[in-house]
């Protein structure tokens, strides 16, 4: 069921990367990654207050130290930071180009894994998780991106590859944290929900002392305030998507699934823009696409079927 969840949680993220590309382009990747992190923060306080029957009080004394301890430190790493890399790369390369990094994060959490909390990995699962990269680099090498790349406000083609693999290590670095805070205590004591508070008020605090000690508050909001390009629209549809229902799967996977298999699976969120690209802008799938997202679609289902393929081969 985790692994099933987490598919789920790869096209959610896959729907909220539009209307964050948009709203990146419209208001600024600093604007947005600020304002959506408050907002789901408030999204998911209603959430737990209304549908959990949580006191203010119990949203901090219900978690342990290091739930809290360690959820926030991947807050910050994972999404203040990591989101916000991902934004502005996003709002450079645009949303299928951009999405190219996310392949990098499985290898990442799988090295940090392996030498922060001793994940292993059984060779079938290996060969599951290189079937998928493998796919997803086809998806998304299909067209020469950088000749059709036009220069953003938002910074050049380089600066938009240096702040992808810097999201892809960020967000990577954050799922490792997570499972460590998730697994290393009475995780039945707080929620999924709950979880993802802890990653928002954590990662909220610090994007905003940050962007008031460098002298930034007044900038980042204006755009905001004043709705710059009809922006706050796609904030809201990219937040319920990403950090409201996109972030409450994934704790719900993380809980229960290896990280870095978790990751591998997230990893199809580039295939899933493909399909998705095709239904919003009628933008045409290749059949070197097409072979590509199969080929990642069946790395998957070797990696969720990695114990029984293994007992099937003999091997251990």
């Amino acid at each position: 069921m985790g692994e099933i969840v987490a598919v789920i949680t790869a096209l959610v993220w896959a729907l909220g990367i539009f209307p964050f590309t948009e709203a990146s382009i419209r208001l600024g990747p600093l604007a947005v990654n600020n304002f959506r992190l408050l907002l789901a923060v408030v999204f998911l306080t209603t959430y737990l207050l209304t549908f959990e029957g949580l006191s203010i009080p119990q949203l901090f004394v219900a978690p342990s130290n290091q739930n809290f301890i360690y959820l926030s430190i991947s807050g910050v790493v994972g999404l203040a930071l990591g989101d916000y890399f991902s934004f502005a790369s996003f709002a450079i390369l645009g949303a299928r180009m951009g999405s190219i990094f996310s392949t990098l994060s499985p290898a990442f959490v799988f090295i940090i894994a392996a030498t922060f909390i001793d994940e292993k990995l059984s060779i079938i699962g290996a060969l599951g998780m290189c079937i998928t990269l493998v796919g997803v680099l086809i998806v998304l090498l299909s067209k020469h991106e950088k000749n059709n790349f036009r220069e953003s406000e938002f910074g050049s083609f380089r600066k938009g590859l240096i702040f992808g693999v810097l999201s892809a290590l960020c967000q990577s670095i954050g799922v490792v944290l997570t499972k460590y805070g998730l697994q290393n205590n009475n995780i039945g004591s707080i929620s999924a929900a709950h979880a993802s508070w802890i990653r928002m008020v954590g990662a909220t605090a610090i994007a905003y002392i940050a962007v008031i000690i460098l002298g930034k508050l007044r900038e980042i909001n204006r755009p905001i305030f004043t709705n710059k390009n009809n922006g706050l629209i796609h904030v809201f549809l990219g937040t319920l998507c990403g950090p409201v229902v996109g972030m409450i799967c994934s704790m719900y996977v993380l809980a229960n699934v290896q990280a870095s298999v978790a990751q591998t699976i997230f990893s199809l969120v580039p295939v899933f823009v493909l399909f998705l690209n095709y239904l919003f802008y009628k933008e045409k799938i290749t059949m070197r696409s097409a072979l590509g997202a199969s080929i990642a679609i069946a790395g998957v289902y070797i990696l969720m079927n990695r114990n029984s393929i293994a007992v099937f081969l003999g091997v251990f």
